[in-house]
């Protein structure tokens, strides 16, 4: 997973593909021949989409090498928050950036630059707030499915973390609650195996609902993109397919696991024999012609 935020950090610090002309895809998003207030805007959904297809699969893949999340209200919302080292730093140095391309480069006043970054920032907070009501809303702690009382809201005098772990857990000594404050991690031996497993179980099919959402969206985009209004711009389509990808192999990970880049290569090599028939790879012919005798 972090070879994706690598390249996207390669992309807009320009240090990556600058040869092509990918950074400016970054930089200076057009949208409907325009770069201004909706293309930037457009660009922070799209950020926003990857950052939290980012943390929905890292949860997917590593929620169990954390069972004391499953004992904490709100799990999904408290992993995000943790979570968000990556994240942030890539959305500070991608507006930095865009800053310094946009003024240096582009010549714009420094209003206008203010503006562009403001909405790409409110297109990565909507993204942000959607996905994490969503989850808030359908998720279900410890409490909603056992009427056991979460570790985070007890009032009563908990053990902190000591002595063996669980196995394949990594051992954790505090975490972040909002907006900065540092909570001990308690002791979870004491509860059922099953409990700890049915909360991050319920958490997984509803992270994997906002996937086929994703999933969704990508299909509309390229079903509609002869309309103008859905020839989003290039750097989001990028985007995007990368968090296509980073799902898909987070799906693959979680099911196949050491057989995961096996079967990837093997998927790779399929959609590449196929791709020499016309059901994958329609060819465009000049109407009137008699392609049967060619």
């Amino acid at each position: 997973m972090i070879l994706y935020w690598l390249l996207l950090f390669g992309f807009i610090t320009q240090s990556l593909a600058s040869r092509f002309g990918i950074p400016y895809l970054f930089l200076d998003p057009e949208y409907m021949g325009l770069v201004g207030k909706r293309s930037f805007f457009i660009m922070g959904l799209s950020t926003g989409a990857f950052i939290m297809a980012f943390n929905i699969s890292s949860f997917i893949l590593n929620s169990f090498r954390f069972p004391f999340l499953a004992t904490l209200s709100k799990t999904f919302v408290k992993y995000c928050h943790n979570n968000f080292i990556i994240p942030g730093s890539f959305v500070l140095v991608y507006c930095i950036c865009i800053a310094r391309f946009q003024l240096n480069y582009q010549l714009l006043p420094v209003g206008t630059v203010a503006i562009q970054l403001s909405m790409f920032l409110l297109g990565i907070l909507i993204v942000f707030l959607a996905t994490l009501r969503y989850f808030m809303v359908t998720n279900k702690d410890i409490y909603k499915l056992f009427g056991v009382e979460n570790a985070d809201t007890s009032t009563k005098i908990l053990k902190p973390l000591s002595g063996v772990q669980r196995k394949n857990s990594w051992r954790v000594d505090t975490y972040l609650t909002f907006p900065v404050k540092l909570k001990l991690v308690r002791d979870v031996r004491h509860y059922k195996r099953y409990m700890l497993e049915s909360v991050f179980r319920q958490n997984h099919v509803n992270a994997a609902v906002i996937e086929i959402i994703v999933f969704i969206i990508f299909i509309l985009l390229g079903l509609f993109r002869d309309y103008s209004i859905f020839r989003i711009p290039a750097g989001a389509s990028i985007l995007l397919l990368i968090t296509m990808f980073l799902m898909l192999s987070g799906v693959f990970r979680y099911w196949l696991r050491s057989w995961a880049n096996t079967a990837l290569i093997t998927l790779f090599l399929v959609i590449n024999f196929f791709s020499q028939f016309e059901v994958l790879n329609p060819r465009n012919k000049a109407y009137g012609l008699d392609y049967t005798k060619i």
